[in-house]
């Protein structure tokens, strides 16, 4: 998370922490990138882990998964990060239990509030 980001998260938490267990902090998923042949496979191994996508936050409430994606400003970026992560994150660790897509955030972008609710995306807007 940005510094930003970490602002927001925070304030969140002293919101609404009290009804989170464990929380696991930028959770790699997908496959990251391949520099091809000829690398060392230590470097490359090495490069695929640091450039892999990063859930910001996963934890568990009430038998749910949730995937947790913070910005200052909530809008289409995170949209499509939450959406991408659901499905790399159902591959890699099939998660027991309903997976939910939850967005922490300043502020929300109005014109992406239809969508976030038609998608059944959680939206904490916990001011700026």
């Amino acid at each position: 998370m940005s510094s930003e980001d970490t602002r927001v998260w925070a304030r969140f938490l002293e919101q609404r922490g009290g009804e989170l267990g464990r929380v696991r902090y930028d959770v790699k998923v997908g496959a990251g990138h391949d520099l091809g042949e000829g690398v060392d496979p230590v470097m490359g191994s090495m490069w695929s882990d640091l450039v892999k996508k990063r859930v910001d936050a996963v934890c568990v409430v009430d038998g749910a998964t949730w995937l947790v994606e913070v910005k200052p400003v909530g809008g289409m970026s995170a949209l499509g990060q939450l959406l991408v992560y659901a499905d790399l994150f159902r591959a890699q660790e099939s998660p027991q239990g309903a997976v939910q897509l939850v967005l922490v955030c300043g502020r929300v972008d109005r014109d992406c509030a239809a969508t976030f609710v038609r998608l059944g995306v959680v939206v904490y807007e916990v001011g700026t």
